[in-house]
């Protein structure tokens, strides 16, 4: 018998997945639902890029797919960086499947378009939040949470810059994919 969960002497209900601002959040933690959600966003994307390629120019039809496929990108994207590669291979399928029916060509031939690959576009992503943060003191929490002293054995440094961000380490793939460890690890790449 599982104990009930009550705030102010009401009981919490169980659920198996609940949404909460857009993220539908199962009780695993699994990410199974925001990454079936973000395909189907992307597929729906693409669905109607393909419908509008006849009566829209190419310009037309790029500023449609960043205001709906790149939108869903980059408010999903800090929760893609903890997804396992089997769910993120699901997303680029997707958003590539955007990309070829933007350019009218095959997914092997999108890097004659310019076309920004999924992984490159979740890091810049990333650093634009980590620039607002490191400049503009953007939501504190995570500003103490990035920049910490250095403890011995768990955090290392990448270089020595009044804006350096303490690497944290993990042992596990799943945390070494947290922003905690992968977005300090990109913003000390950059130079200085």
């Amino acid at each position: 018998i599982r104990d009930r969960l009550k705030i102010n002497h009401e009981d919490i209900e169980l659920v198996n997945s609940y949404k909460y601002l857009g993220f539908h959040i199962d009780s695993k933690l699994t990410m199974e639902n925001v990454c079936n959600n973000l395909v189907n966003k992307l597929e729906i994307c693409a669905s109607i890029l393909c419908k509008c390629r006849y009566f829209l120019t190419n310009a037309q039809l790029h500023l449609l797919f960043n205001s709906l496929g790149i939108a869903y990108i980059n408010y999903f994207s800090v929760c893609i960086l903890n997804m396992n590669r089997h769910k993120i291979n699901r997303i680029k399928q997707a958003y590539n499947h955007c990309g070829s029916v933007l350019n009218n060509c095959y997914k092997n031939a999108l890097h004659q378009y310019k076309w920004t690959d999924l992984d490159s576009l979740i890091k810049f992503i990333v650093l634009k939040m980590l620039f607002k943060i490191v400049n503009y003191r953007f939501c504190p929490p995570i500003r103490e949470l990035l920049f910490r002293p250095q403890l011995d054995n768990i955090c290392y440094s990448l270089r020595h810059t009044n804006h350096n961000m303490q690497v944290k380490r993990f042992k596990s793939s799943y945390g070494q994919r947290s922003i905690e460890h992968w977005g300090p690890k990109l913003w000390n790449m950059l130079p200085n």
